[in-house]
This record gives structure tokens, sequence and C-alpha cells, in this order.
């Protein structure tokens, strides 16, 4: 029998009991004939047809399956599969007649196992009182693969990616029908998950035929794979365990499986897109054209920026000028946490030309924090958001950059006391000055000083995480105000205060109004430069008994009334979305009675304090977290970390997140406190 004869018969025959049988005599292939084109579906039985805009009942999800329907719909959906993969190989010796004879038998011998898969799956429905055709099929296997270009882009799209994905589901559902008492069911899945090992083989050694030798592997397949294909669809979801023991038995590289593994991008959700941009406020205070970075805050900027990553959902995308190590980011799997779509940045910083973000649908757009760095970037995606989402034009304006400068934040609190009248716990006299000039300055400093504030604090309107802070205790620093004036126009004078506890709130300006996040406490070092940020269930926990009670009875209730509903409308006039951290310090006054600055800072972007809470959604529930920053040099590294076994997420132990290397490099430390026992 002609291997044409025997792949129309195949695709087209309209009768199961056709289309599953296998070639009467022995297949040749001396007249392969001509190529055809790719029909709108292949020929079925009518209760079998593609069906539009009609669905089955959902797939059954969990450990176990409660009762015959169940498994039923399950073996339905297999049984489609199979069928579908089936069809696709017959489509492909009809589509390809000029390919390498070795590569058509050895398609023809794996289309005979679909045959068998199929009718596995047809005896076993069978048995579940279901026939083929009772609930809808769908037709995704066969619209990603049926228009495949070349046999090179068909290994791609269907041995190394649904077919190896089956490598994970296979495996996954046979442990489903074992555990709800299906052996047999089971069985045939544990058969099919072996015979998927060969198929992926056999794809796998055409792909090292036919892919580029100046590529990898693993940057070959990536490529191969036309969008919204990805490596993700290579590799199961959900409860279903990676097979790294099937790819590597299919002869995988192991460096190939490893980076399969830790690869994430959306199956269908419209991802957020982030960006870490460490020197918002210095661009903000007037680089046209984004950052200028010396070799210090570059090196920086790349020991930190893998830590918005958990900002970051399942499916959304991170743009890093540098991409992690596989080591950094198995560890970070291992501890329970979930990556986003990890993309790197041209050489210039910017989307490479192929960046397939170019031409996908985009839910928001998230930097670190919006400034002409951010808007420069990420102007080539705005055409990606949905109708009505926030543009650039909104994003990014004269507005936005005044909610940066630190003047605005000082402006703020004295505008809210006033229009509040008297704050419990509040002391209005150690609002910040804002000076212009260097006379008003030093008046600044003289009027602190009669209202008995002895030590005062310069700090300049665009800085962040304190590097803009100067405190005056020598006649240096009052040349140092003088300068920072000359070049941003305006200083805030304020005086420094005996602290007690610095924290942060952390909100999210949303279109329906502000929500707040999460309180954290925050460890500055002498100067006020950031050093680390925690945060747990209980805010007070471990603290004094008078500290939390002030802080329970006229703190917290701030951030929740009056000076949230301030703050919402102060966003609202600038037209500000996104994350707000407000940073804020209880102090005592000269009489020894504790008060509150409610506003040191308002940060219109995301901060540590953030990146802390974000994390503790992703460690074990209960526990506290403890993010610190600390020099490349000094980095303790990792100890005792454990895993929760119920969550399979980190519950105690230290953690390095992130390692910096380089002048100025930092490394990132992640501190875990079991949940307090009850």
């Amino acid at each position: 029998m002609e291997l044409r004869e025997f792949a129309e018969r195949v695709l087209y025959a309209t009768s199961l009991t056709e289309k599953l049988a296998g070639p009467e005599t022995a297949v040749t292939d001396v007249c392969p004939g001509r190529a055809v084109g790719v029909p709108d579906q292949p020929g079925r039985p009518e209760n079998l047809r593609f069906c539009v805009g009609e669905e089955g009942p959902p797939l059954p999800r969990g450990a176990v399956l409660r009762d015959d329907l169940q498994r039923a719909v399950l073996l339905h959906f297999f049984a489609n599969h199979e069928l579908l993969a089936t069809e696709l190989m017959a489509l492909i010796l009809l589509r390809f007649p000029e390919a390498p004879g070795e590569f058509r038998r050895g398609l023809c011998a794996t289309l005979r196992e679909e045959q068998r898969h199929t009718g596995w799956y047809l005896r076993r429905l069978e048995a579940c009182g279901l026939r083929f055709g009772d609930l809808p099929v769908n037709r995704y296997f066969w619209d990603a693969v049926a228009p495949v270009e070349s046999p090179m882009d068909y290994v791609a799209r269907l041995s190394l990616t649904f077919e190896q994905a089956n490598l994970d589901y296979s495996l996954h559902y046979a442990g489903v029908f074992e555990r709800s008492g299906d052996e047999k069911s089971a069985a045939v899945l544990r058969a099919i998950c072996r015979d998927e090992v060969g198929h992926v083989r056999y794809g796998l050694n055409w792909f090292r035929r036919w892919r580029d030798p100046a590529l990898s592997e693993w940057e070959a397949y990536q490529k191969a794979l036309p969008f919204p294909l990805s490596p993700s669809r290579a590799k199961g979801n959900g409860a279903a365990i990676f097979n790294r023991r099937g790819r590597l038995e299919a002869g995988l590289e192991p460096d190939f499986v490893r980076r399969l593994e830790l690869f994430e991008r959306s199956k269908g959700r419209t991802p957020a897109v982030f960006w870490f941009c460490p020197g918002a406020e210095e661009s903000v205070r007037g680089e046209p054209d984004g950052l200028r970075e010396d070799a210090a805050a570059r090196s920086v900027a790349l020991s930190v920026e893998p830590l918005m990553m958990f900002v970051c959902r399942r499916d959304d995308v991170m743009l890093l000028r540098r991409l992690p190590d596989v080591e950094t980011l198995e560890k970070l799997v291992r501890a329970g946490f979930v990556l986003p779509e990890l993309e790197e940045l041209g050489d210039d910083g910017r989307l490479r030309p192929d960046s397939v973000l170019r031409g996908r649908k985009i839910a928001a757009l998230r930097p670190w924090g919006w400034c002409a760095a951010a808007a420069g970037l990420l102007e080539p995606l705005e055409a990606g958001l949905p109708l009505g989402a926030p543009g650039l034009a909104r994003s990014w304006n004269p507005k936005i950059r005044e909610l940066y400068a630190k003047t605005a934040d000082q402006a703020f609190l004295r505008r809210f006391l006033e229009e509040e009248g008297a704050v419990p716990g509040v002391d209005p006299g150690v609002v910040g000055r804002t000076v212009g000039h260097a006379g008003e300055l030093w008046e600044a400093v003289e009027e602190f000083r009669r209202a008995g504030h002895e030590e005062i604090v310069f700090k300049a309107p665009f800085a962040a995480a304190g590097r803009g802070n100067r405190r005056f205790l020598r006649p240096a620093d009052l040349v140092w105000a003088e300068r920072q004036l000359a070049r941003q126009g305006a200083l805030v004078v304020e005086p420094w205060l005996e602290r007690v506890w610095d924290f942060s709130v952390q909100f999210e300006m949303q279109p329906d109004g502000l929500r707040r996040l999460e309180w954290i406490e925050l460890q500055n070092d002498p100067r006020g430069q950031f050093q680390a940020a925690s945060c747990g269930p209980r805010p007070t926990r471990g603290l004094e008994a008078g500290l939390a009670r002030f802080l329970h009875e006229r703190v917290f209730p701030l951030y929740d009334g009056a000076l949230a509903k301030h703050l919402a409308n102060h966003l609202e006039r600038a037209g500000f979305l996104g994350a707000i951290g407000v940073d804020a310090l209880v102090y005592r006054d000269r009489s020894g009675e504790l008060r509150c600055k409610p506003v040191v800072e308002i940060n219109p972007r995301y901060t540590m304090g953030r990146i802390a809470a974000e994390i503790r959604r992703q460690v074990a529930p209960g526990c506290s977290v403890r993010l610190s920053l600390v020099r490349s040099g000094e980095c303790p590294g990792d100890d005792g970390v454990r895993l929760d076994p119920k969550s399979g997420r980190m519950d105690s132990g230290r953690l390095v997140l992130t390692s910096g290397a380089g002048p100025g490099g930092f490394a990132s430390v992640l501190e875990i406190s079991p949940a307090a026992k009850s």
C-alpha cells in the first residue's frame, strides 16, 4: 500500500473504522504525489466534527475523579487529542511529499502508534458508558499545527511542544486515574507516556539535523516556534509534575531541560509588562533621554533589578537588562516562588527588534516608576494596550513628575494638617520647609533651631532611598545644600528627629480608588538610607507595649481614614494609577512623648517595602519576612531554608535572592520567620 494512499484515508475518511485502520499490506513510498493544501478540518463523522460556539463540560480538576462521568470526560478529551495527532501526521505526509524518506517512514510509524492510542481511549470510554462524539470536540491542536510551513516547523510544534507536554500530562493523569481506582485507564496513560518518549526522540533527531548550528538547541527551539506558541506549551501546568526523567530519556540536553522547566509565558492570559528602573527620581529631575549611569550605578541596578520579579504574577513579563543565572532561578522555584516570563533587553537597554512583545496584547505597563526612561522604553508596547487603558500620555506627564518631589510631599502634609486641624499625636512644627535660595536656607535652619531642634537635615527634591539627604553637622554640609539648590532649584529643610520606629504604608491607586495593602517596618542607617524592610501578619509584633498602643490608637487609623482620603484626592488630581509607598516615622519629642510624622516621603512608584510585601504573599501563610540589601562582599549566604509541607513554600531560613558584583554591587537577602504558634 502506498504511503500516500494510507495518509489520504486517515486524513479524509469520515468513519472512525477507516481512520484507525492500519495499512492492508506493506507500505511503500514510491509515488508520494503532489503536495496538498490545508483543509479547514479533517474528514470525520458528523458527531466528531469541530464545533463552533459549543462547549462540553469543563475538564475535571483535582487529585481524584469522583465518578464515571468525570473519568469519561477526561478520556473523551484525550481521545480527541490522539485522533488529532493521527490526522495531523497524515496531513504532514501529504503536505511535504519531498521530505526525506527516512523522515516519512518514521512519521508513518508514529502515526500508527497514535492510531493505537486512540483505540485504547475509545475502549476505556465505552467502559465508562460514553461514546466518542457524545461531547463537543475542540480544534486547538489542528489550528496550531496544520499550518506548518516545513517538516522542521512540524517537529518543533508537535514533537517538541505538544508531544513533549504529554510527558507531563500522561504521567499526571495516570496517577489521577490510579488514585480513583481505575487502574486500566492508568495503565493506558503510562503506556502512552512511554511511547511519547520515542515520539519526542524522533522529532528531536530531525530538529538537530535541520536547526541552525550557530544557535544552541534552546535558542533554536525558541526561534522555531511562531507566536503565540512558546516553550510554555511544551510542559504541563497546574498540578502536573515536570517529567525531567522522560525528557532526558528522549535525548534532550540537560541544559535544555533546565531552561524549559524555568521558562514561563502566558498560555492565554494577557500579561502586564514590568521593568525595574531604580533611578526614576534622578531621571525625573531632568534627563530628557532617560538615565545616565556611571559604572557604580549600573552595577547597583543590575544587582537589584531581579527583585521586581516578585511583584509580577504568573504569566506577566519582566524586562531585564541581564537575565539571572539558571542556578538562581532554580533556587527560587525550589523555594516555592512563581516566576514570570523573563525577557532580556538589547545591549542598548531597549526592546530587541525581534521581541514578541511588540506584537502582543498587553494588559498594563508597570515600570518601577514612571519617568522619561520608562516612557521611552515602553513606548513600542503602547499599541498593545486595551482600549481605554491608561496610555503613556496619562502615565507620564508633568503632574506625575511633581509627585516625585519631596517639596510636594511636605506641601501635601502641611495642607493635610491645615485642613484637618489638630491631629492627635502629630506636631505641625516638624513639617519641612521648602526653600528656593541660600538666604531662605539659613532662615529655615534658624527657625527650627529657635523651636528647639538642634539637628537639621537637608533633602534634595528628587532623590531616592535617602541618597539626596544630608544632615547638617559641619560647614561642608551647608555647601552641599547650596549646591543642590543651584542644581534643583529648591531644597527641603526639616528637623532631624529622634526616631523610634520607621515604617511605610503600601498602597495601590486603582481606577476605583486607593487601596491599602501592607504595613512595612523600615530599617535605615544613621543617614536615613535604606537597609531593610520587614512585614508580617501583625505589624506591632515584638514592639514595646507603649509604642504598639500608640500605633494602634493614633497612627494606623490615619492611613485608613483622613490621610488616605487626602492621599487619594492628591493622586487623582495628578491622574496617577499604580503603586504608592508612604514613608513615615514615630519619634520622641523633647519631653519624651511619642509623636508621628505621618508623611516623610510619598513614593509614586514601587519600593523595597512593596517588594517585601509581595514576597510575603509567596511564602508560607502566617510567616514574617525581612528583605535587606547588603554589599556583595558582605553577603551571608543561604542558611536553614525550610519549606512548609502543606503549601510547598518557604517558611523559615535565609535565602539570597540576588547577588551583585562589580563596584558598588548589592546582594538582596530574604529572611523568613515562621508563623507564630497560637
